[in-house]
């Protein structure tokens, strides 16, 4: 029948593949927003694929609009219960099945100062009690009927799944080690010798925040582990466009970051200075979707006076520095950021309508942006650069009656809502990282494809990509690299943003034993900013390279004399620069033509 129509089997099969361009089907296809992975033209997994570190917690925005910690597990070895960081007391580990030889336990060393989460799943076999205990409290968990019993933390849960087993949680404001103990029954720390049960699934989590994001692997809490505390990426991040919450893709951010002020969400601890006639109350919802906001209003005391937090800080000379801070609008609309006792900038504010999430007069030496962080709030910032010596200032966060105007009535009316500061080197906001009494830091994370999955061809290979980049105009040939692929110094291709003589140009750079060709966009192809929108692709062969931006193709260098040897390295994504979205990557091992490569960034 196909034969009839005049259509081989291949055609139709690009013509059926959504991701096909100009006829042909990608060899590879990377596209974390729709979760679809493939590689040889093959359908793929993410970890199938895709080599990911990221050492460290980080924080995303879930499919709720909810600020969560993207999913991790602290635990080690979590289905491998005789493993070498699990501890037995009294009790024996067959497998999956655990038995008591008096009363003992299982256990595991963690240390948080953060509420953390327990869970694990557990099927009854000679014993039907379950207790868990963290060296405070207790809770016990029949296993046989899914009830919760005498519950020491408050708000535990057992919950069925299809396979038997109940899974059961309990949560801690904060962790030493949760010690996982048979009992005879209910509230009863006895257990009878050869009782046993089956388990599986251990996982803990940090589960303050909004709590934490969900696997996309196993669609839960899970997170599988061996001998390592596992950190996964931050797949299925959103952003708020349109009214909505829409799902982005994969944030990627290569560059580690602190956050120097030691108590990001507490502005009544006394490391936030208020002036009189300030009144701060945690008493809203934040982006957390906790009562985690924080009224800053003033205290009703009559006439007239400012209404401001203020933290010192420490800087580092000649060193660009980022200021970052949620805001909602309530009894006021307008919201001020202020830096103090500096040389450079000086004594500036910069601006925020909190109704219309616009950014207003912003003073010499600052620069600022805002970003819609849903549910009313807006996270706004401010960045600015230090002098040769500056080593210390304040920053003040301000509630402001308009654009100009920050003294306002004391009346008892005259309030926004924050939450959410941040501090930090660098020149465009990165993620938001919780503190509580010291600093913290987010390390950096790389996401790469070996070589054995790659289609390269020494003839001629198209590439196509498309997310969105958070950065500044920095004046800098390389102020980010959006992909790398790099054998050495005289073989390697790749794409990179530059804003030296512009604000935002793209560059495709091809190097061949040694020879470099490339081109570039003009010097205005994007505008700085947070989660700009791009989409470009480009071809590479032995006798050309060219690229397309957002479905404008180039016009092609044809200077080429061969293809740099690439096909036993890998290529990195999202490799220099400030925080990256991902949504998709496809690399095909044939040339597209400029037709196809225009249409591939479209």
């Amino acid at each position: 029948m196909f034969i009839g129509l005049g259509l081989s089997l291949t055609a139709i099969g690009r013509a059926l593949d959504a991701y096909a361009i100009a006829g042909f089907s990608p060899k590879l296809v990377f596209d974390p927003k729709a979760g679809a992975y493939r590689t040889g033209g093959n359908a793929s997994t993410f970890a199938g694929m895709i080599d990911y570190t990221g050492a460290s917690n980080k924080t995303m925005v879930d499919s709720d609009g909810v600020l969560k910690w993207a999913p991790h597990n602290l635990l080690t070895y979590s289905d491998d219960f005789d493993g070498l960081n699990w501890a037995a007391v009294n009790i024996t580990v067959s497998d999956d099945v655990i038995t008591a030889t008096g009363d003992g336990h299982i256990q595991q060393p963690i240390s948080t100062s953060h509420e953390t989460t327990f869970k694990f799943s557990a099927q009854a076999l000679t014993s039907n009690w379950v207790r868990v205990f963290n060296g405070v409290t207790s809770a016990w968990f029949d296993v046989s009927s899914g009830a919760v019993g005498t519950d020491g933390f408050g708000g535990s849960q057992i919950v069925i799944g299809s396979d038997g087993f109940y899974t059961c949680s309990v949560t801690a404001s904060s962790a030493s080690n949760f010690r996982l103990f048979l009992s005879d029954a209910d509230n009863s720390a006895v257990e009878t010798s050869g009782n046993s049960i089956r388990l599986k699934n251990a996982h803990a989590y940090r589960s303050d925040l909004g709590g934490m994001a969900d696997n996309p692997d196993t669609g839960n809490s899970y997170v599988p582990t061996t001998s390592a505390a596992r950190y996964l990426s931050r797949r299925g991040h959103h952003v708020y466009e349109g009214g909505e919450w829409v799902n982005a893709g994969m944030l990627v951010e290569p560059t580690a970051a602190t956050n120097l002020v030691t108590w990001s969400n507490d502005f009544t601890n006394a490391a936030w200075l208020k002036t009189t006639g300030t009144s701060v109350a945690k008493d809203s919802t934040g982006p957390d979707g906790l009562t985690s906001g924080t009224t800053l209003s003033d205290d009703g005391g009559g006439g007239t006076g400012v209404v401001s937090v203020r933290q010192n800080v420490t800087v580092s000379t000649t060193t660009a520095h980022t200021f970052t801070v949620y805001a909602k609008a309530s009894g006021l609309n307008w919201m001020v950021l202020n830096t103090t006792g500096f040389t450079t900038p000086g004594n500036s504010d910069a601006y925020f309508n909190l109704a219309a999430g616009t950014v207003g007069t912003v003073g010499a030496g600052l620069s600022a942006l805002i970003e819609n962080a849903g549910n009313g709030y807006y996270r706004c910032s401010i960045t600015f650069t230090t002098d040769a010596a500056d080593t210390s200032g304040t920053l003040y966060v301000i509630a402001a009656n308009s654009d100009g105007s920050f003294v306002v009535d004391l009346d008892g009316t005259s309030s926004i809502l924050i939450y959410g500061a941040q501090f930090e080197v660098g020149s465009v906001p990165s993620s938001y990282i919780p503190t509580a009494g010291s600093t913290a830091t987010r390390a950096a994370e790389t996401v790469s494809i070996a070589a054995a999955k790659l289609p390269y061809s020494a003839t001629a290979m198209s590439i196509a990509m498309r997310g969105r980049m958070t950065y500044a105009d920095t004046d800098s040939v390389n102020a980010g690299a959006l992909w790398y692929w790099y054998n050495s110094a005289s073989n390697y291709i790749f794409t990179r943003l530059n804003t030296a003589g512009g604000t935002g140009k793209l560059s495709w750079i091809q190097v061949s034993s040694g020879m470099q060709d490339f081109v570039e966009t003009g010097g205005s192809s994007y505008s700085p900013g947070i989660n700009v929108p791009f989409s470009i692709a480009s071809r590479h062969g032995s006798t050309f390279i060219n690229g397309a931006v957002d479905g404008t193709a180039l016009t092609a260098d044809l200077t080429p004399t061969s293809l740099p040897n690439l096909s036993a390295t890998n290529l990195s994504l999202a490799v220099s620069g400030g925080p990256m979205i991902i949504e998709q990557f496809t690399m095909f091992d044939t040339d597209l033509g400029d037709s196809g490569i225009s249409e591939a960034s479209a």
